[in-house]
């Protein structure tokens, strides 16, 4: 089965944050960092991968951000990234979806807030056609200022590739040199792009958006359904065994023969 991407939702607590379709109001409690969102899955077992900013005014100290719904199980990709005050810290979380329920998820952080309000984003994308045990083939994140630009390289053939970032971000970018499509969008500048490959197992991935200024990026490749062990390789978990045997061999030649044991 492809892997395909079947949606985008977005949104921010920012006055000028449009679209807003994820139920994101309201500003972050000072000191309990508590923010919620909710969402719908489009079908039971598709991979649902989310970004959580927590940007300006705040500082974010490990364990750093949380995330949780009722009956999911969510993983983090990758650690916190920090891009600075305007870029915000970036956490990225990926979870099966096990139901088509509406949804709360709660984000909390630990760190600080600042008295004078501070502003927090949440991007999520979702997949189907997915490996059903781990959907993440590799992934990758970065910070800088600029064009925001990350890079992977996927392990499998005919991933997806998603690419989420939290900048000045007018317009997507590149991936892998093709022009990506569209995902979701905050409405404060912090966007998501995908395009699905065909083969590219083993060949790096340069990804942009178009924007400016200090960002915040991450990338994950989307493994596809189907995708067995790299040949050569001993899938995790599994060990190799010489079995106990005894056998018996006959020879024949030239009308001689022998037996053995």
């Amino acid at each position: 089965m492809a892997v395909a991407h079947v949606k985008s939702a977005a949104g921010s607590n920012s006055t000028a944050g449009t679209p807003n379709d994820i139920g994101i109001v309201g500003a972050i409690p000072d000191t309990t960092k508590n923010a919620s969102f909710s969402y719908t899955a489009s079908a039971t077992g598709n991979a649902v991968f989310f970004l959580i900013n927590w940007g300006a005014n705040q500082t974010v100290t490990s364990p750093a951000v949380t995330l949780s719904a009722t009956g999911w199980t969510l993983t983090q990709i990758g650690g916190l990234v920090n891009g600075g005050v305007a870029a915000g810290y970036v956490t990225f979380w990926w979870g099966f979806a096990p139901n088509t329920s509406a949804t709360t998820f709660h984000a909390v952080a630990t760190g600080t807030t600042s008295a004078t309000g501070a502003f927090w984003a949440a991007i999520v994308d979702e997949f189907s056609g997915t490996d059903n045990s781990n959907p993440v083939d590799n992934s990758n994140q970065g910070t800088g200022s600029g064009t925001p630009t990350v890079s992977i390289t996927p392990v499998a053939s005919n991933c997806g590739i998603l690419v989420a970032t939290t900048d000045s971000v007018t317009a997507v970018g590149a991936i892998g040199g093709t022009t990506a499509t569209k995902g979701g969008d905050d409405g404060s500048a912090d966007w998501s792009e995908y395009r699905i490959l065909t083969g590219g197992a083993g060949v790096a991935q340069s990804c942009t958006f178009t924007g400016s200024g200090s960002y915040s990026i991450g990338v994950v490749s989307v493994k596809p359904a189907g995708v067995g062990p790299t040949i050569g390789s001993v899938p995790s978990g599994t060990a190799l065994t010489v079995p106990a045997f005894s056998a018996k061999f006959l020879f024949f030649d030239n009308g001689d023969f022998s037996t053995g044991s």
